[in-house]
């Protein structure tokens, strides 16, 4: 996403420039009456009240935590930063001219806004930076689906589009991205190619749910494979230029006009297909799906219909 990677000397604090601010924060936080100090030496002494009042809390015998929510912590670091950034501060680029023509020192928030019109914007959209920075593994495919391990719990993943599509490539290691706070989906990825969606499969036994129907998939995916080696043999496709430049156009940056330089960061294609093959499957409703249209059916008189069915009936059928 060319996002550059700034390289500080070990155990040298002039290196990093966020360091100084560790200490502006530092200061904000002694002044808080729940501080717990860096380390168990630097503890204050009233802490030790302020835990037992907060188990009096969880066990219902106080109104209210001595403690600030995570929510609350939040808003009041947002307060502060927001403050610190408008303190002037020394340092080198620091410098200004007041109105007195004397040499005085700058807020962040000035520096900011001096200096921000140099730097180009990047920008991507944010639904996808979900797969951006989703979990990835290398695993193999065997049996047209992919099996991965987690928590000490067998998942088996197969295309949503097409469950025997994988078949073509059994053997084949491939890499699935996938959030671990929700399994049930993975973008699958093939020699840096986006394949499709794979979605979580129950394992099945024999003669449960649409077994039947796996073994038919299986089948039939053997019988493309074969015809898809005939046609390989027989010619091998390759990309022309109208399909090379889409490609490339692809992969271009698109620039907003604005008042200042902003580039917009096109993705990859495979993680581009990846992110809006998830969006279209998330906004499928059965609500808004076509009713289906149901008529009763008579029965004959003698009552013999078709509900029931013998596998080991005689005449051969």
């Amino acid at each position: 996403m060319g996002i550059r990677v700034h390289h500080a000397i070990v155990r040298n604090a002039r290196a990093k420039l966020i360091e100084p601010n560790f200490n502006r924060i530092a200061n904000i936080d002694r002044q808080l009456p729940e501080w717990c100090g860096h380390k168990p030496g630097a503890r204050p002494e009233r802490f030790d009240a302020l835990v037992k009042q907060h188990e009096a809390w969880t066990r219902g015998e106080r109104p209210e935590s001595p403690f600030r929510t995570i929510q609350q912590i939040a808003a009041l670091y947002d307060e502060a930063i927001a403050d610190l950034n408008e303190r002037e501060l020394q340092g080198p680029g620091m410098e200004k001219i007041n109105p007195a023509g004397r040499i005085a020192w700058c807020t962040p928030s000035e520096c900011w806004d001096r200096l921000i019109g140099r730097v180009e914007r990047r920008t991507v959209r944010v639904e996808d930076l979900h797969i951006v920075f989703s979990k990835r593994r290398m695993l193999t495919v065997k049996h047209g689906e992919i099996r991965a391990i987690f928590g000490g719990q067998p998942f088996h993943y197969r295309l949503e589009a097409e469950p025997t599509q994988l078949m073509a490539i059994n053997g084949q290691v491939v890499e699935i991205a996938f959030d671990p706070n929700d399994l049930s989906q993975a973008a699958v990825y093939w020699r840096d190619h986006f394949i499709g969606i794979a979605n979580c499969a129950p394992l099945r036994k024999m003669g449960e749910g649409d077994f039947a129907e796996d073994e038919r998939n299986r089948r039939a995916a053997r019988r493309e494979i074969r015809r898809a080696i005939e046609a390989v043999h027989k010619v091998v496709p390759v990309a022309g230029p109208e399909e090379r430049l889409a490609r490339r156009r692809e992969v271009l940056p698109s620039r907003e006009p604005a008042p200042r330089v902003e580039v917009r960061v096109g993705l990859p294609a495979p993680m581009q297909e990846a992110a809006d093959a998830m969006a279209k499957d998330r906004e499928f409703s059965f609500d808004a799906a076509e009713p289906i249209e149901v008529s009763p059916v008579d029965l004959p008189a003698d009552g013999a219909g078709d509900d029931e069915f013998s596998f080991f009936s005689s005449g051969g059928h």
